[in-house]
């Protein structure tokens, strides 16, 4: 897709733009939102427990002034300070979020935004556990099968393996989650995503 290369020229624009010196996060997310504004790509912090980075696909917002993308960094209190020495592997996680999201603009887009954001299976999901009580795990297990996610978690990945000398099928963070919450339960869809990142490796 053409706003992953658009997306890493932006994102080594911004490393460019800090240069070989600590940052402090809210400096950073304002050289992020100044690049990518023109991609419809939102940035913003948290404070939490733990470091950690989200993305979510808001839907087609041609007629409104909210993100396409956004992406959210939370950090840990007291700890909103990027040091030099982290700041690209902090780039690079930011990317596959990005990576991720923008499949999800791109399945949109193939059936024509015709299905409405609240209809999602994320959003489906909720809605159960509040009525019957399903734990953590099965709403895991429900979101990781949806056709969606495991084309995006596929496509992520496949780009993950061509890119990364360290990173293969054996070590995947995603495939030991698909191992763990999908190959318990169902075996066929965890075979579907591991096809799907092949085809997509093959491309």
């Amino acid at each position: 897709m053409r706003n992953i290369k658009v997306a890493e020229n932006k994102l080594n624009k911004v490393i460019k733009g800090i240069g070989n010196r600590d940052v402090k996060l809210p400096i950073l997310i304002r050289y992020l939102n100044k690049e990518f504004q023109s991609l419809s790509v939102k940035f913003k912090s948290c404070k939490g427990e733990f470091f950690s980075i989200s993305g979510y696909y808001s839907g087609n917002n041609k007629n409104s002034n909210d993100s396409r993308y956004n992406v959210e960094i939370t950090y840990e209190i007291n700890d909103n300070i990027i040091i030099k020495t982290r700041l690209k592997d902090l780039i690079d996680q930011l990317l596959i979020v990005l990576i991720h999201e923008f499949r999800h603009g791109y399945q949109d887009r193939k059936r024509k935004f015709r299905f409405k954001n609240n209809n999602a299976l994320f959003w489906r999901v909720q809605k159960l556990s509040k009525k019957f009580g399903i734990d953590f795990n099965m709403m895991e297990y429900y979101y990781l099968i949806d056709y969606d996610e495991v084309d995006a978690y596929a496509y992520e990945l496949a780009y993950v393996l061509r890119s990364s000398k360290s990173e293969t099928i054996d070590n995947s963070f995603i495939v030991s989650r698909y191992k763990k919450i999908v190959a318990t339960f169902n075996q066929k869809a965890y075979n579907r995503f591991l096809k799907k990142v092949y085809l997509n490796m093959n491309k």
